[in-house]
């Protein structure tokens, strides 16, 4: 949602967000500050759909997996300082430091156990014929940087202002040209047959 580095996503707070409840009477927002040296402070509008399913989660309707949920059963999610993402507390299973961010090592290990759960559900599409939203994805070289250079490519495609993908992403026109901007096989396909598909 915000093209922004792992790094900032990984230490978001409760306090960055602006009017996620629906009857705010305010489009909801989020305010990112420099929390380190590549972060540019900015205020991006949250798309609205996004926002409300936030709000739910974050007002006790948590989203839950087989073994897990998030916000954790106990986390604080009002508090303007709350982590949104906390780390673990030394000694024991899943018990959570709330005050603490969750490190970059341990989201990198999420990133990689969800690339396996991807690859695996994407050979089970392939060998019934089906197709899936990843086929087109090297999931081999999914990393903690990906988002962002996720996040620009998509924006990329739908907006032509590099200036409006500049402002939500922090990063100068120039970076995003020369690093973000990624030529996928995916969007290749897309300008050669938009181009040439009337031939």
């Amino acid at each position: 949602q915000c093209a922004e580095r792992a790094d900032c996503c990984r230490q978001s707070r409760r306090g960055w967000f602006h009017d996620l409840d629906p009857h705010a009477g305010q489009p909801a927002n989020v305010q990112i500050p420099k929390v380190n040296g590549k972060t540019v402070p900015r205020t991006i509008p949250v798309h609205k759909t996004f926002a409300d399913l936030l709000h739910q989660w974050l007002s006790g309707n948590p989203l839950k997996g087989p073994m897990s949920q998030w916000p954790w059963e106990g986390q604080d999610t009002q508090a303007s300082t709350a982590m949104l993402f906390p780390g673990r507390a030394r000694g024991g299973v899943d018990n959570r430091h709330w005050g603490v961010s969750v490190s970059r090592r341990s989201y990198l290990l999420k990133v990689t156990a969800a690339a396996e759960d991807i690859l695996a559900e994407r050979a089970e599409h392939r060998m019934s014929g089906k197709p899936h939203p990843f086929d087109e994805c090297d999931l081999t070289r999914l990393g903690t940087h990906s988002f962002k250079k996720t996040g620009v490519t998509l924006l990329r495609d739908v907006c032509r202002s590099i200036a409006v993908v500049s402002a939500i992403s922090g990063t100068t026109g120039y970076t995003l040209s020369k690093v973000y901007d990624v030529p996928t096989v995916k969007r290749q396909r897309k300008a050669l047959r938009d181009a040439f598909g009337c031939v």
